[in-house]
């Protein structure tokens, strides 16, 4: 959706009112999913079952909203509040421990992920940005970045 937008301001077709139908319907998607799946998925009694169907069902809704056109970031993101106002609800202790705790390392592993990606851009920007203000400048300014 941000893209489109962005695609579309720059193409000078953008108004802003384009994106209140995806923006709604995300949000209504988001909802509506968080509250059926936990539904469909409190049968499997498996715990590494139900492990991995809450990832696929996470991945299920990203792909779904895209190919509705509507913002993936937002459906997730109302996807997830509702689960956690109601899983915990649902699911008793022996699950719901080590689910959390499985959801635990998948974060932890993402935001290393995350910050590699952004050290791994810092040197070639830094590096444009020498090139850009000269050597002397930059150097008094930015003296242990690199």
């Amino acid at each position: 959706m941000i893209y489109r937008g962005a695609i579309l301001a720059a193409a000078g077709a953008w108004t802003g009112l384009q994106a209140l139908p995806a923006a709604f319907g995300s949000v209504v998607l988001g909802i509506a999913l968080g509250a059926l799946v936990p539904r469909l998925l409190r049968h499997i009694a498996d715990l590494p079952t139900a492990v991995i169907s809450q990832f696929a069902s996470t991945f299920a809704v990203w792909i779904l909203a895209d190919m509705l056109s509507l913002s993936p970031v937002i459906t997730l993101v109302c996807y997830a509040t509702t689960l956690a106002r109601i899983a915990p609800s649902r699911l008793d202790a022996t699950s719901r421990i080590p689910s959390y705790a499985v959801w635990d390392v998948a974060v932890f592993v993402l935001n290393v992920l995350a910050f590699i990606l952004a050290g791994l851009q810092l040197r070639p920007i830094l590096t444009g940005l020498h090139n850009i203000i000269g050597g002397r400048a930059f150097a008094s300014r930015l003296p242990c970045s690199l």
